[in-house]
């Protein structure tokens, strides 16, 4: 599922413990009716929220999700495309993911596939595989990522010495963006540093400690 999702969930979801991996599919997958219309729908879905996807890379992910689940799946994620056409914005999580569709969220990160200047984003990522404090991350999650990232936020993550220097630059970034950018395009800055975070093993104490809460959507209750 869109980070937007796994993000809006955090507060319910298991930590995690192994970042996802590669899910470029190693064979043609035809999916069924009602999982290519999910498909379409995350792949619009992306495009409005500036994290495009490669449809793919997603069709292994909705071939393997439960089929007693799909419903649901589909209602969730079509209610994300009507708000975001009529409100341009992060649709507040309504009741808590399940498991499968939590690790679709998840596994859906390395889908990511933006158009940013891609020797900035080598540049980022060959940062990253150099420092020992980084040897845990994702890399290909973390490559996903930092395709959708404005070049400044790709220079502030080339130049981190580490998790914690870079947490506080993306920090930073949104702090300076508050002031100067609508509440559309702060949303979509959120959702960059979120997906990249997601990718390290302590992802969700780096999305705790970085403020990243949006100043309207309301808080989410843990069941």
């Amino acid at each position: 599922m869109l980070v937007t999702l796994a993000a809006a969930a955090l507060a319910t979801l298991a930590p995690l413990t192994t970042p996802p991996g590669s899910s470029e599919p190693t064979r043609e997958i035809t999916l069924d009716a009602e999982r290519q219309a999910i498909l379409d729908d995350l792949v619009s879905l992306g495009i409005m929220q500036d994290q495009p996807v490669e449809p793919y890379c997603l069709t292994p992910l909705l071939a393997e999700f439960p089929d007693d689940e799909l419903d649901a799946l589909a209602e969730r994620v079509l209610n994300a495309v009507d708000v975001e056409i009529s409100d341009g914005s992060l649709e507040p999580l309504a009741g808590r993911l399940t498991d499968a569709e939590a690790e679709l969220a998840y596994d859906s990160l390395v889908c990511i596939a933006g158009d940013a200047d891609p020797e900035l984003v080598e540049d980022a990522v060959s940062n990253m595989s150099d420092d020992d404090d980084f040897a845990e991350w994702s890399l290909d999650c973390v490559r996903a990522s930092l395709t959708a990232f404005p070049d400044d936020l790709l220079e502030d993550t080339a130049d981190a010495s580490d998790p914690d220097d870079l947490r506080g630059r993306l920090s930073d970034a949104i702090d300076e963006a508050r002031g100067t950018s609508s509440e559309e395009d702060l949303d979509e800055l959120r959702q960059h540093v979120t997906s990249l975070f997601f990718c390290a093993p302590n992802g969700r104490e780096l999305i705790a400690e970085t403020n990243l809460v949006s100043d309207t959507t309301p808080a989410t209750t843990v069941d």
